[in-house]
């Protein structure tokens, strides 16, 4: 048995989740079997509004979460100092350049890149010139974004081609684990049926304070909205927990069905039903100002019962599932087919109220949800008002609640057999 070191090239700590925080669990098992891991990463050097916001005591407890992997990260790139035309942030030169250095430090013994953008060509240049083996994995976002192009069509087919293994591959991920003298028994994949971070786990997982994060969107605030000087995303009225707690957590974007969401509590609002709805928001330029002119057509009482707040870390996820009541996974015409979220089983194994667009997918997971016992299932978004004041007239959601403690326990129980 050898030790590995293995050099990682992706989004590190992960600026969202998803795919991104995914990889995080992967890193950590890595270096719990018997690896050394390396991670080269350009994540310092992003937007704030694409990544999740850090508090300091978050910073601590990831840099205890992630002792013992080494990071490298690229120097800043400032327009103006490195101008050119037609200008780009350079980031496959860039890396190598890193990575020129990394090889004065460490003997690496294998390289795995994920996300196609920047870093598979990153990584297949590495493989080309110090002939290294080479491990590569995308997202699904990927296929049905930039592989669309034609010329960067070409150069993926031909790194799928070229590269070691292929971790999107079940079996090319199995053989990547027996290179990597991983125990069988280890669930080390992208294609866990219901693989969440050990901090999902936890029994003692600690209270989520929400002001903290208020206060800390407060200070950031013009980096998120510069043109709104009434600040009219900024709550800072505290919570009842004796009220309903509703929640949603993505990607600002009308495909995600947060307007859909929004219309139908300002319904609810004026039916004077009684709720509270917290907003976990992530966006482009663009969308973070549809998002601001929608608002501002709602009414101010309503705005009173909305806290919006940037992407905590993932793993501060699980607190705040415990926070929360009732929790929304909408997806209206979404352009990635096939899109697998990690939303759902988050909500369940949390023990919480989901309310779903999506009935059925060609899954382990989905297969096992009951419609109206695990979780509610809206088939028309005109309906989702109904539901949600249904949920919370019955308090039906309470229920939920126990049923989805009770598949989750099961789905754990035959993943376990099924290893």
């Amino acid at each position: 048995m050898k030790w590995k070191k293995i050099l990682i090239i992706w989004k590190f700590p992960p600026i969202q989740w998803g795919v991104s925080s995914k990889l995080l669990s992967y890193a950590l098992t890595l270096k719990k079997y018997w690896n050394e891991v390396i991670v080269l990463t350009n994540s310092n050097e992003i937007d704030i509004k694409y990544k999740t916001a850090f508090l300091e005591k978050d910073k601590e407890y990831f840099n205890k979460l992630t002792e013992g992997i080494k990071f490298y990260y690229l120097d800043d790139f400032d327009y103006d100092e490195y101008y050119h035309i037609p200008f780009s942030k350079a980031y496959s030169e860039r890396f190598f350049g890193k990575w020129l250095e990394i090889i004065n430090d460490e003997k690496i013994d294998v390289i795995v890149g994920s996300y196609l953008q920047p870093y598979w060509f990153s990584t297949i240049l590495l493989w080309k010139f110090f002939s290294l083996p080479v491990a590569i994995h995308n997202a699904r976002s990927d296929v049905w974004r930039v592989w669309l192009n034609k010329d960067l069509k070409k150069t993926y087919d031909w790194i799928i081609k070229n590269a070691d293994y292929h971790l999107n591959n079940p079996i090319s991920n199995i053989k990547f684990n027996k290179f990597l003298w991983i125990p069988d028994n280890v669930e080390l994949s992208f294609f866990s049926k219901i693989w969440l971070p050990s901090f999902f786990y936890e029994k003692n997982i600690e209270s989520f304070s929400i002001y903290e994060y208020i206060n800390l969107f407060e200070k950031n605030y013009q980096k998120y909205f510069p043109y709104d000087n009434k600040k009219i995303f900024l709550n800072k009225k505290k919570i009842n927990k004796n009220i309903p707690i509703l929640w949603w957590y993505w990607k600002i974007d009308e495909t995600r069905g947060i307007y859909d969401l929004l219309n139908s509590l300002d319904n609810l609002n004026k039916k004077w039903i009684k709720f509270q709805f917290i907003c976990i928001f992530w966006g482009y330029d663009f969308h973070l100002l549809e998002l601001y002119n929608f608002v501002l057509k709602l009414e101010p009482r309503l705005l009173d019962n909305i806290w919006f707040i940037p992407f905590i870390p993932y793993f501060k996820i699980p607190s705040f599932l415990k926070f929360c009541d009732i929790l929304f996974f909408l997806e209206r015409k979404f352009r990635i087919k096939g899109h697998l979220s990690f939303i759902p089983i988050e909500v369940i194994s949390s023990w919480k109220c989901l309310i779903s667009s999506k009935k059925k997918l060609n899954s382990f997971f989905w297969n096992c949800l009951v419609d109206n016992k695990d979780y509610l299932y809206v088939d028309n978004f005109d309906n989702l008002t109904n539901k949600i004041e249904d949920l919370i007239l019955t308090k039906k959601y309470l229920n939920i609640w126990n049923n989805a403690k009770k598949l989750f326990k099961k789905l754990q129980i035959i993943s376990l057999i099924k290893k």
